[in-house]
């Protein structure tokens, strides 16, 4: 049930992300919720892709499963909806990142992607990393600083890159305080796959970005402007991107 619910969860939150954000993006009730199923199903599919990636099952759920086939339907449903790939991706970046957060509470509840022995106290009882709590309140203030960032509208077309990059930067690092043997089973260029996924993440967000750059600021990035994007700074003062 804990894949149901994730998934429910993940739905719901996609659907008020989408809802409340609509007129800044100019999209018709129609369209909400044209996308709302498509990307239901292909983030959802996306969990599964990352979980049989990690060397477990495909009915299982990791979230960089998710943020790969995204990006990569992005340019897909970008056509089938009318809109800019850069547009879209502002549009669903902080939502994809808000449904990491959500999906993360039945984790917290089922004791699942559990930590690492922190210790074991008096009693004998090992007392873990919160690892599911850690990466919920990562996820949560990510979504509050990339809506923050698009309030700003300083970074058009540029805000699933952002999302991207960052997810796959955090993730790689949690997963160091991950503590079950599933996970570290498939090894993958020595790092354990979650790991190492989570890097590819962060290596197509950064090419994703590039390509942003090329097609609406008619130039590739210096490596200052890619700096600043990551953190949010106005990336260019000459901007084409509207």
């Amino acid at each position: 049930m804990g894949m149901l619910y994730s998934v429910l969860m993940g739905a719901a939150v996609l659907f008020l992300m989408l809802l409340f954000r609509r007129k800044k993006y100019d999209v018709s009730m129609k369209k909400v919720f044209a996308i709302q199923i498509v990307v239901t199903i292909i983030t959802t599919l996306g969990a599964n892709l990352g979980s049989f990636l990690g060397g477990m099952s495909f009915l299982g759920l990791r979230l960089y499963g998710i943020l790969l086939l995204d990006t990569v339907a992005l340019f897909a449903l970008a056509k089938l909806y009318k809109m800019e790939v850069g547009e879209l991706g502002d549009y669903l970046g902080p939502a994809i990142i808000a449904i990491c957060c959500i999906v993360k509470t039945p984790c917290i509840i089922d004791g699942c992607c559990y930590g690492k022995v922190l210790f074991t106290d008096n009693l004998g009882n090992a007392v873990r990393f919160p690892s599911q709590i850690v990466e919920f309140s990562i996820w949560a203030i990510l979504t509050v600083w990339l809506l923050w960032i698009e309030r700003k509208g300083n970074h058009k077309n540029l805000i699933w890159s952002i999302s991207s990059f960052w997810f796959g930067i955090f993730r790689f690092i949690v997963d160091f305080m991950r503590g079950s043997p599933n996970e570290l089973r498939l090894k993958i260029l020595g790092m354990p796959a979650g790991r190492f996924w989570s890097l590819i993440v962060a290596a197509v967000a950064l090419a994703f970005m590039v390509y942003s750059f090329r097609r609406y600021y008619k130039c590739y990035p210096t490596f200052s402007q890619m700096v600043k994007t990551i953190f949010g700074i106005t990336p260019s003062k000459s901007s084409e991107n509207q």
